[in-house]
C-alpha cells in the first residue's frame, strides 16, 4: 500500500508528496482496492521475491506516518513558504491598475491576501488579519470590500471552495478531512457551503468527476469511425 499527501497553495492543488511502497502486516484491515489485480504474478519467482523485499508495516504505523507527514507538509506551507500564487480576480484588470495613482492601502492588502492564503486550514477571523496588516477590523472590512467586491467572509470560503473542489477531483480523502484541512469544525457546514457555492453536494461532485474520468477513458480506447472509399 501507499499513501499521498496533497499539496494546496493559495488554492491551488500544486503536487503530492507520495510514500511507499509497503506490505501491510496486518491482512485483516479492510482497503479499498484502486486496481483489481489477479494474483497470477505470485507463479513468477523473481516478481515474489522483490515483492517480499517490500518492508512490512502495521496499518496503524502507516495511518500514524500519514498523519505526521501530513502535519509537516502543513508546517512547511504555512512557515516556510515565501511566494504566493495571486489569482487575477483579487484586484482590479492590469489596465485600471494602469490607470489610477497608486493607494497606500495596496500593499496591506496583498500582505492580507498572502496571509488569508496561507491560514485557510485555519480558524480565520476578521479580527486576525486587520491586526496582521495593522488596521481596525471596522477599516479593514470596509476597505477589504472596496478592494474585492465582496465581504471577508464571502472571499475566505470562495477560496476554501475552490481548494475543496480540487481536493474532491486529484485527492482519495474523505468529505470530513477535507472539510477539517480547510478550516471547517463541522463537515454539516462545509457541505452546505459547498452546495450553496456550486449546486451540488461534495460527494456529488466526486461522482460527477469520477463519472465524467471514466467516460473520457472509454471514449479515448474506442476506435474511431473510418469513412468509407466510393
Amino acid at each position: 500500500t501507499d499513501f499521498s499527501i496533497p499539496l494546496v497553495i493559495a488554492g491551488h492543488l500544486v503536487g503530492f508528496v507520495l510514500c511507499g511502497q509497503v506490505r501491510l502486516r496486518n491482512d485483516d484491515v479492510d482497503l479499498v482496492d484502486i486496481l483489481n489485480v489477479d494474483d497470477c504474478w505470485q507463479a513468477d519467482p523473481e516478481l515474489l521475491n522483490e515483492f517480499r523485499k517490500v518492508p512490512e508495516m502495521d496499518y496503524s504505523r502507516v495511518m500514524a506516518s500519514a498523519d505526521l507527514l501530513k502535519l509537516i507538509v502543513e508546517n512547511c506551507l504555512k512557515k516556510q513558504l515565501n511566494f504566493v500564487v495571486i489569482k487575477e480576480n483579487k484586484f482590479q484588470s492590469d489596465s485600471v491598475r494602469q490607470t489610477r495613482a497608486p493607494n497606500p492601502h495596496d500593499n496591506k492588502m496583498k500582505k492580507a491576501l498572502r496571509y488569508i492564503d496561507a491560514h485557510l486550514s485555519d480558524d480565520l477571523r476578521l479580527e486576525d488579519v486587520a491586526s496582521h496588516v495593522y488596521l481596525s477590523p471596522y477599516y479593514f472590512s470596509k476597505l477589504f470590500k472596496k478592494y474585492h467586491g465582496i465581504g471577508f467572509n464571502a472571499w475566505v470560503n470562495q477560496q476554501r471552495m475552490a481548494s475543496a473542489r480540487e481536493l474532491l477531483c486529484h485527492s482519495d480523502w474523505s468529505i470530513a478531512s477535507i472539510a477539517r484541512n480547510l478550516g471547517f469544525s463541522q463537515t454539516s457546514y462545509f457541505c452546505k457551503v459547498f452546495r450553496q457555492t456550486y449546486q451540488v453536494t461534495p460527494q456529488v461532485y466526486r461522482q460527477q468527476v469520477s463519472d465524467n474520468a471514466a467516460m473520457e477513458t472509454v471514449q479515448s480506447k474506442c476506435p474511431k469511425k473510418r469513412g468509407r472509399f466510393k
